[in-house]
């Protein structure tokens, strides 16, 4: 075969001497025959290849700012592309290096800026013949623009990195959360759902942080957006009015889908606090439940509260789809539309280029992108604005009134109650008014729990208040130490109104429902004390709460007070539990103590003991 092609060669250029050409290169093509003088060979005009904005669409590079350990990075994104487009003009034509350099200072742009350049200088520029301020001033602007975009990214991860948003947001709103609930008066907590209270702080503070966020991003997707419909009509305003037409439906598409997403987004959230709650009543209850045999019942209960959840998901993913199917279909229609309308303009003459059509394009992918992002930040922000009702809820549950600065040293810790009621929950007016009854009358559905205290204990004097079940002995101890606010009458000690002084240095109670830490005896009593707590103030509050110099203290104490406390107290029995408690109020040494039951849990030997 090549022995063929050789002699072909020599027969063509035999025939091309004889016809007077002395220089011909013969090309053989797939079994055509083609011949090109060289003398033809001309390289073409420079007004044949005009710095198009085609060349821009074909090379997106943009660069970005990451943190890889302790070091902050810049990474190009297409540079890959750039490189080897520059490569391959570099080996075709070396001239069109300043092209490549007026591509790269539009792409260094990003794609918020480029549709504004193309837009002002989308005439083809000749390089061969153009002049300074052609070839300098056009390439220096963008790279000052390019100037601009970097010092924009830096900012923005800065802004980003340092000041608190993002997780350091999260963080401080749960602590602060957290805090407010510590204050809050028993009333409240006691009709509090633990559970769902933790979920909250979790799941609603994270929904207004992305809400914080959307917010921001909104502010730049609206701006920019007015910047690209500028740009859009620098080019063709009948050609933006067609692409702006989408903004309208894509908001009709928001006014259907969005009561439905948040509907559905209120469901899942109820439900998955639901089934944490019914979660963690299984758990602290399975011991229990496996002694009278219910594990299955609990374990059909917390799956039927997981199968709710899931399927409020399901529909809250299925709504979000919905409406992210249907915007991309209006996304679609405007940037085909355009593009239909841009090549009927190219062709028609009322359009210069190719490059002004696909300039025209990015516009419109530009458009629909911040308008999609609008179109989400909406909805991050619809979602999240039961969640800001919820948390202002909690923020707005009012605590117990706090003590009054400069706070008086007593001469005498007599405690007296005036006149003090106190009722559970506040009550209902309309239903008083519809039943036609006043504050104590038939009419009151909550009747007060406290009507009309008075009492007076003096100091040193050991007082036994005692009643049936539910006539409101924790309620006075509560209320007297401020965990619960009477609505009436006046509380004072040594004279004095209750929140006129200290109250961490006037008394030590023991309620009912305490708990120990996974410490030791002896830290599990000194905690809450002072510092200057020693070990002798420790094994004296022990042994007058019974806990050391008893019988039993070799098998239940085996180290002694250095005897670990299990977790919530799970080494000690009810009983010893208890004395720990009451051992832990008496170190505190406080001039007024308060016990709520607390030999309850106790043997007759102990009982007599402690008291």
């Amino acid at each position: 075969h090549a022995k063929l092609e050789q002699q072909e060669r020599l027969r063509l250029e035999a025939e091309a001497a004889a016809a007077g050409v002395d220089d011909v290169e013969v090309v053989l093509m797939g079994g055509v025959e083609t011949e090109l003088p060289r003398a033809k060979q001309q390289r073409p005009q420079r007004e044949d290849f005009p710095l198009d904005p085609a060349l821009v669409a074909m090379l997106p590079l943009n660069f970005t700012r990451v943190r890889r350990g302790k070091k902050h990075v810049t990474k190009f994104d297409g540079l890959t592309t750039f490189l080897w487009a520059f490569t391959w003009v570099w080996r075709t034509n070396r001239d069109d290096l300043y092209r490549c350099m007026f591509i790269m200072g539009l792409e260094c742009v990003d794609h918020y800026y480029t549709p504004v350049v193309t837009a002002r200088i989308f005439e083809p520029v000749n390089i061969m013949r153009g002049t300074a301020a052609d070839l300098w001033l056009r390439p220096l602007g963008l790279l000052c623009l390019a100037g601009l975009h970097l010092a924009e990214v830096e900012l923005t991860y800065r802004f980003n990195l340092h000041l608190p948003t993002g997780g350091k947001f999260y963080a401080v709103a749960q602590m602060a959360l957290v805090k407010h609930v510590m204050k809050l008066p028993a009333e409240k907590l006691d009709t509090m759902d633990k559970t769902k209270l933790v979920a909250m702080i979790q799941n609603d503070v994270q929904s207004l942080n992305d809400a914080i966020k959307a917010s921001l991003v909104s502010v730049e997707s609206a701006a920019i957006l007015v910047i690209l419909a500028y740009a859009a009509f620098l080019f063709n305003w009948q050609i933006s009015l067609l692409l702006i037409t989408t903004i309208p439906m894509q908001a009709y598409v928001m006014h259907v889908e969005f009561p439905k997403i948040a509907h559905a987004a209120n469901v899942k959230d109820y439900r998955i606090k639901v089934f944490l709650s019914t979660a963690q009543e299984a758990f602290e209850k399975i011991l229990s439940a496996r002694l009278i045999h219910i594990g299955a019942f609990m374990k059909e209960r917390i799956m039927g509260r997981g199968g709710e959840y899931k399927r409020a998901a399901s529909r809250l993913k299925g709504a979000q789809l919905k409406m992210d199917y249907r915007t991309s279909l209006v996304e679609t229609f405007g940037v085909m539309a355009v593009v239909m309308m841009g090549a009927l303009y190219l062709r028609g003459g009322r359009l210069d280029s190719l490059g002004q059509v696909l300039a025209l394009y990015r516009v419109a992918q530009q458009v629909n992108e911040k308008t999609g992002k609008l179109i989400q930040q909406a909805r991050c922000l619809r979602i999240s604005a039961d969640s800001l009702s919820a948390v202002c809820g909690l923020i707005n549950q009012r605590g117990p009134a706090p003590s009054e600065d400069g706070a008086i040293a007593l001469n005498n810790y007599d405690v007296e109650f005036k006149g003090v009621r106190f009722r559970y929950g506040d009550r209902d007016k309309e239903d008083q008014g519809k039943r036609g009854g006043d504050v104590h009358g038939a009419g009151d559905v909550r009747r007060d729990v406290l009507c009309g205290v008075d009492l007076l204990v003096e100091e040193g004097a050991k007082v036994v208040v005692v009643g049936s079940s539910g006539a409101g002995k924790s309620t006075l101890l509560k209320v007297m130490t401020k965990l619960l606010e009477h609505r009436s009458g006046e509380i004072t000690v040594g004279g004095l109104p209750f929140n006129r002084v200290d109250q961490s240095t006037v008394y030590s109670g023991q309620p009912q429902a305490s708990f120990l830490f996974d410490l030791s005896i002896r830290d599990n009593i000194r905690v809450g004390a002072p510092e200057s707590t020693t070990d002798q103030d420790v094994e004296e509050a022990a042994r007058a709460a019974s806990i050391i110099g008893t019988p039993d203290q070799a098998w239940m104490l085996p180290r002694g007070l250095d005897t670990p406390a299990g977790i919530e107290g799970s080494n000690l029995n009810v009983g010893a539990q208890q004395r720990v408690l009451l051992a832990r109020t008496l170190c505190r040494n406080k001039p007024i103590i308060l016990l709520d039951e607390p030999t309850s849990g106790q043997d007759v030997g102990n009982r007599t003991r402690i008291t």
